[in-house]
């Protein structure tokens, strides 16, 4: 029998709504009868006042739920890691990943971990070292790793084509870790 009026109160909440809205002018206008103008005045502004406040909390919480919807629940983070500058360079035979993450919040990096290529990855990256992202600037961090003999020769076969780049960072937050990925073209310095 619940379910019965839960599924009746779906169908006639609209209506409802509209009929509590409409009365709205009637019953303003018996409880500002006696009143002096002013004082409707008054109390006509505290009520827009309301009305806007609560509009604007709905319109709020609504665009937070539809990003929570759109990205999952990191999205809180206020996280943002990318390409900087040259992404990825390669000379005397190490590889160069170079990041920026910007933060709304001060967090700590505790560890990043790039894989570049496809699948299974050309080459592994790793970075240990924990660094203090200060809020709302921009952090660079580089990471960087000696390539194989293999790898190298494997990479400049592909010379000037973009390569994948994939990785996870760690915050300190207890939060899951932070995926980014993003394609790149190397640039290869000197020798590799």
């Amino acid at each position: 029998m619940p379910s019965w009026f839960k599924t009746q109160w779906d169908d006639v909440k609209g209506n409802a709504k509209y009929g509590l809205l409409v009365s709205v002018p009637f019953i303003a206008g018996v409880i500002t009868r006696g009143l002096l103008w002013w004082q409707q005045l008054v109390l006509a502004f505290l009520c827009v006042i309301v009305v806007g406040w609560a509009i604007a909390q709905t319109v709020k919480v609504d665009r937070l739920t539809q990003r929570k919807d759109r990205l999952g629940d990191r999205s809180f983070l206020g996280i943002y890691i990318g390409p900087s500058g040259v992404p990825v360079s390669i000379e005397n035979g190490k590889m160069n990943v170079h990041l920026k993450i910007f933060s709304c919040t001060r967090v700590r990096l505790l560890h990043v971990k790039i894989f570049v290529g496809g699948s299974p990855p050309i080459a592994t990256l790793s970075d240990p070292e924990p660094s203090d992202i200060k809020a709302g600037e921009v952090f660079s961090k580089s990471v960087d790793g000696k390539l194989e003999g293999g790898i190298r020769s494997l990479l400049a076969a592909k010379l000037g084509d973009a390569i994948h780049v994939q990785g996870t960072a760690k915050f300190s937050d207890d939060t899951a870790d932070q995926a980014f990925h993003f394609d790149a073209v190397p640039l290869f310095l000197g020798q590799y």
